[in-house]
């Protein structure tokens, strides 16, 4: 799986044998590079002010457990910027919706209004048919005699 990623296979007996310390060969294994300068003197200052040297697996177990509190820190800030970008795009959604829904209100009283036009129409049509057909049957009533 190693060489699939790229990453030689007996890394870590190349560091054994070049008398790596425990953190640059932690690091070369895990990351695949060295200490920068900052991450350097990060751990100095640790173990200095534990009274030991760079070399104690206290001082390595610190410094991890920070690299792993500044990423979860930063993985926080990308979580609430989505969040944020999610709340003002539902703020647009609900926006929208609501003028959609206000234009939908408008056409379903016009859809109603055209419904209750055409029933009324209707009526009045077959009213005028009927008096009509009274009409023809009082004239054909008044032919016959």
């Amino acid at each position: 799986m190693l060489q699939a990623q790229g990453r030689d296979p007996d890394l870590e007996e190349k560091l054994q044998a070049e008398k790596f310390r425990n953190l640059d060969r932690y690091y070369h294994i895990v990351f695949g590079r060295g200490l920068r300068p900052n991450e350097r003197r990060l751990v100095e200052s640790i173990a200095a002010a534990l009274n030991t040297t760079v070399d104690d697996e206290y001082v390595m177990q610190i410094f991890v457990a920070g690299r792993g509190l500044v990423a979860s820190h930063k993985l926080a800030e990308e979580v609430s910027a989505a969040k944020e970008a999610l709340v003002q795009a539902n703020d647009q959604q609900a926006k929208l919706y609501a003028k959609q829904t206000a234009r939908d209100s408008h056409l379903i009283w016009a859809c109603v209004v055209l419904v209750f036009a055409c029933v009324a129409s209707n009526a009045w049509t077959a009213h005028n048919l009927r008096l009509v057909s009274d009409r023809v049957d009082v004239i054909g009533s008044a032919t016959k005699r």
